[in-house]
């Protein structure tokens, strides 16, 4: 058995009552892309869809 293709949704919470950005919000997952454990742990192809 192997696992060819991970699917990863994080989803995205704010707790705020300003506007949160577009840019900042691509910057967060840019950062959250380089940071985890996942990502960084396996060889298989990752797909990842922000949910919001």
């Amino acid at each position: 058995m192997t696992i060819t293709k991970l699917f990863l949704r994080p989803k995205i919470t704010f707790i705020v009552d300003r506007i949160i950005y577009k840019t900042i919000i691509n910057e967060m997952h840019h950062r959250e892309l380089k940071e985890c454990f996942i990502v960084n742990a396996v060889l298989t192809e990752i797909i990842i869809e922000r949910v919001f």
